[in-house]
Order: structure tokens, then sequence, then C-alpha cells
């Protein structure tokens, strides 16, 4: 929706139920439909576009944000003025309630910012295309090996195609299924989603059913894409992945991301 000027800052706000946005359906943890936190990063982007900030500097996912099977839930996204013990960085928060009800849920909160020092934010050369020497890693089953630890995927969020291992880092490719409507998004979440499935299929499941937790340092680049080149590491920092199109053009930077289950 529009953005509104409100004392101290500027809100946008929004519906979501399983009615306008059917595809979230597609998406569930442990039988229960849960917004992607791709999608919630996707709403603090396009919050930071309207006031030009244009990088999500952090953003700590507090409670999931959940759809009901019926229902509509009113999502409002607050970007206040500039924090200037945050070296001008702007708070934002996300909110939701169900619609009805009085009580708002704070979801998630962070910062947003113009720049960000960002290691490895310079495009990446994807010319060579896997990486020579790379060594092929099978999906056979994968995404059935996800529901059994809980992760409830549609084709949509299925997208996750191939991946490579060379030399301690990770590569893939994701990609939307064909006619997937991406109109009015920054990178549709299902496709971020996708991108974020990398590192599972490299490492043995560990018991836990792990959902994002805080983001850091995220930059969209470009929009539009519905195919992408992943390279990807994970450290004691978290997972870095650079995203770029089949051109090689980068797409997203994504500085850090911690998972909890």
């Amino acid at each position: 929706g529009p953005a509104v000027e409100v004392p101290g800052g500027v809100m946008l706000a929004g519906r979501v139920s399983l009615n306008t946005h059917p595809w979230l359906a597609e998406h569930t943890i442990t039988d229960t439909v849960v917004v992607p936190g791709a999608a919630i990063v996707e709403l603090a982007i396009a919050a930071g576009d309207r006031v030009d900030c244009s990088v999500l500097d952090e953003l700590v996912i507090h409670a999931p944000l959940l759809i009901p099977t019926s229902g509509v839930i009113e999502i409002q996204v607050h970007v206040t003025d500039a924090d200037t013990d945050s070296a001008g960085r702007r708070p934002v928060t996300v909110s939701s309630r169900l619609v009805g009800t009085q009580e708002w849920q704070r979801n998630a909160e962070g910062f947003l910012t113009t720049t960000a020092d960002v290691a490895g934010a310079q495009a990446v050369a994807f010319e060579a295309w896997p990486p020579s020497g790379a060594r092929r890693v099978s999906l056979d089953d994968f995404y059935e090996r996800l529901a059994d630890d809980g992760y409830g995927y549609g084709p949509l969020f299925q997208g996750l195609t191939a991946v490579w291992v060379w030399e301690g880092e990770l590569f893939g490719e994701v990609t939307l299924p064909e006619g997937a409507d991406i109109d009015g998004y920054g990178i549709h979440p299902a496709l971020l989603e996708a991108a974020l499935h990398l590192p599972t299929a490299t490492t043995p499941p560990t018991g836990d059913t792990l959902m994002p937790f805080t983001w850091n340092r995220v930059i969209l680049h470009a929009t539009g894409a519905t195919t992408l080149r992943i390279r990807a590491t994970l450290g004691p920092g978290g997972l870095a992945m650079d995203l770029a199109d089949t051109a090689g053009e980068p797409v997203l930077t994504l500085g850090a991301l911690t998972s909890r289950p």
C-alpha cells in the first residue's frame, strides 16, 4: 500500500490472506502456514526504498508471521527518523494482527541505511559457471527429505535445481516455475527462500527445524529475476551469499544470515 507520513517517520500498511496471496499456502513449517522470512525482508527493503535507505543493515525476526486458514492479517511497516546513536541508520519494524483483533504483534525489527560495510559486495565474477572442478551434489529426494524435517514447500518454493561445492564455497541455481507472477516484487520471496535451501543440500540433517533469525547487510541490486546463480559461504558468522542473474549481473547481496530452531 501507499507510504503515509506519521509523527516521527513513515508507515506502510497492507493486508495478506490465503485468498489474496494463495502462494503462501505453499510455505509451511510443521504444518503451519508461515510467511517466509524472505518476504519480511522484502517488506523491509520496499519500505527502505520509499525513504531512500536501500540497504537493510539488520533485521531480527522476533516472531513468525502466521497466516490462518481463514481471516485476514494486517501488516504495518514503520520506518522512524534516523537514530543518531546508530550512525544515521533508520529503525524499521514489521508488525501484524488478525483483522478484528486489537493486539499488534512485533514480528521483526532492525535498521535501514544508505551504506553498508559488506565484504565482497562487489559484483561477483560468474563468467565460468559452474566453476571448473566443482563437485555436483545430488538433489534426489531433496524436498521430500525437507518435508520429513518439518518443512512443507509447494512447487513455487521448490526452486533449488542445481548445487556444486568447490574449495569451501557453495554454488547453486534457483528458478521460479514458469508463469510465476513477479510483478511488484523486488525479489520474489519464493526465489530468495529457495536460495536459502543451498546449505541444507550440502549438510547432513541436524534434527532441528531451523528458521531465519537475523539478517545482516542485505542489498537488492536489481529486480525482475526469475532465475538466479548463487555463490555462498557458511561460516561462524552465518550464511553469506551473492546472487546474480544468468548473465552474471548482481541481483542481491546477503552479508550474513543466522538461523535458529
